[in-house]
């Protein structure tokens, strides 16, 4: 007997929950995607006499004795989508599966997968938006007809116009129904939290001086391989429902660390410092405070690796799982959206270097951090440096041992502590002479100028009977006195780099978490 598998996947879900302009409402939606797959999709599949295989995350996957029976529960599928979250569906064409299921699963399991990636890529269906003569339009995401006029929080004292889906998720976070999406990471920290009082960006800025706060994006690598190693359905069901088991674990092993801050403490009380926006699959964005975001991140990767190892071991052929994570340091008040946009760039390098390694060395593909630091309001997004000589060394690596491809996100954090005494007029003479680097000429006579007057510099800086070596051998670490000399190829060829621009830039969100910060106060 024949049987057939329906592949559907939720489009575009980022765009979805980001379609309103306040964090709460973030969370309310994935609150709302968690409790969609979790239940209704579930409970829909039963209704339709099918298998349920998997539904996490905005995918699914459910088996069925008939083709015209897993069209139907399709439909209803996307009907049920709409009307809960707002968005759409695309469903793939139901793959025949012979018996013994077992057997032939993961070949019908990848024809689904291409199925329904040729299925977005040629979607010719559209939705008709209402129109009316007189209509207001949702203050929170701008696009939506509103339905109704009412208060989002207990600051906004006159109320505004929302449409249907901002009302859903507004409500979710004002009715504290956030359990199902947040519970599983509390439970992770293993202590009780209330619902009534997470923090926002505000409350966490307060952690900065400047009012700053950080947003961690990432996003696992080849991922799409580790599923297609999967034999049978029970093997890729077991992989997607412990997948953000594992995303949640590698979050709460930093959290557990900073939350124990005395000065987090002081100004967070009992509150997490962390809050997730986004748990779906490998994919993550959460708010944390900057003074620890590279650190923190650079953890995150650490735990990710370890507990991914474990997730996939039982499968034949998947290579150990690793992570690409962006950091974008932003004021409180900076639109979130604006900093994922960001953070979605700084992936798609970080991405594509690792993947260049992974192919020029024939190795498997490594984790890696990219991070930005948006000063005040300026837009994101810049360009990056290019030419023979760059104030950077973007992306770093999580591990060590990178011959010529950069370094490892512990450099800058390391060097940060050895730095603490040095007087922030000299690192001002320093950044100056190292932002010099994007302007020299392509010649080998340039950069032995430049070494020659860093030299003298840092004769100034030190003077002759000073015999600290600090700042020399941090200056090596970071890349040398004569540069660093990076080799990615298609990536220009040759350049030269250097950390310590870096290092600058993100000088106030460096701070190590196994460290109090009164052991920077020397500084």
């Amino acid at each position: 007997m024949v049987k057939y598998l329906l592949a559907a996947e939720a489009d575009k879900i980022q765009d979805l929950l980001f379609r309103s302009s306040h964090l709460r409402e973030v969370a309310g939606g994935s609150q709302m995607l968690t409790e969609f797959c979790k239940t209704t999709a579930r409970n829909l599949a039963q209704e339709h006499s099918g298998r349920w295989i998997i539904s996490e995350g905005g995918g699914f996957r459910v088996l069925f004795d008939d083709s015209a029976l897993a069209l139907t529960f399709g439909d209803a599928l996307a009907e049920a989508y709409r009307r809960n979250l707002g968005g759409t569906l695309t469903i793939a064409t139901p793959e025949p599966l012979a018996e013994p299921v077992e057997q032939h699963f993961r070949a019908a399991s990848n024809q689904a997968h291409q199925s329904l990636r040729q299925a977005k890529q040629h979607q010719a269906r559209f939705i008709a938006s209402e129109h009316i003569p007189y209509v207001a339009f949702c203050v929170s995401c701008g696009v939506g007809l509103s339905i109704v006029h009412t208060k989002i929080s207990q600051q906004n004292v006159q109320g505004q116009y929302l449409c249907s889906s901002c009302k859903s998720k507004s409500a979710v976070w004002n009715e504290h129904k956030l359990k199902d999406f947040l519970g599983p990471f509390y439970a992770e920290l293993e202590r009780q939290h209330s619902y009534e009082n997470i923090p926002v960006a505000e409350d966490v800025g307060k952690l900065d001086h400047r009012n700053y706060v950080a947003y961690l994006a990432a996003d696992g690598n080849s991922m799409g391989c580790v599923f297609s190693q999967c034999a049978t359905d029970s093997k890729l069901r077991d992989l997607s429902e412990n997948l953000p088991k594992t995303i949640r674990a590698s979050l709460a092993e930093p959290t557990r660390t900073l939350i124990e801050l005395p000065e987090v403490r002081e100004k967070m009380g009992d509150r997490v410092a962390v809050l997730p926006l986004i748990m779906g699959g490998d994919d993550l964005f959460a708010l944390i405070p900057a003074p620890w975001a590279l650190d923190f991140a650079y953890r995150f990767a650490q735990a990710y690796e370890e507990n991914a190892k474990l997730l996939v071991k039982d499968i034949t052929g998947a290579s150990p799982p690793t992570i690409s994570i962006a950091v974008v340091i932003c004021k409180a008040k900076y639109p979130y959206y604006l900093a994922h946009q960001r953070g979605e760039e700084l992936l798609k390098a970080a991405k594509r270097m690792v993947k260049r390694w992974a192919f020029e060395n024939h190795q498997p593909l490594r984790s890696t951090i990219a991070f930005d630091v948006i000063l005040g309001s300026r837009l994101a997004g810049e360009e990056p440096e290019r030419g023979t000589y760059r104030s950077t060394l973007q992306p770093y690596w999580v591990r060590e041992n990178v011959s010529n491809w950069g370094l490892s996100t512990s450099h800058l954090i390391a060097q940060r502590f050895e730095l603490r005494k040095l007087p922030h007029k000299r690192l001002a003479q320093l950044r100056r002479h190292f932002d010099r680097l994007s302007s020299l000429v392509d010649q080998e006579s340039a950069r032995e100028e430049w070494a020659k007057q860093l030299e003298k510099l840092m004769r100034r800086i030190l003077k002759v009977s000073d015999k600290d070596e600090t700042i020399p051998k941090t200056l090596e670490a970071l890349g040398g006195k004569a540069l660093y000399r990076v080799s990615r190829p298609s990536d220009e060829e040759n350049w030269y780099g250097h950390a310590f621009p870096d290092l600058i830039s993100a000088w106030d969100y460096t701070y190590s978490l196994c460290r109090s910060r009164a052991d920077y106060d020397e500084e």
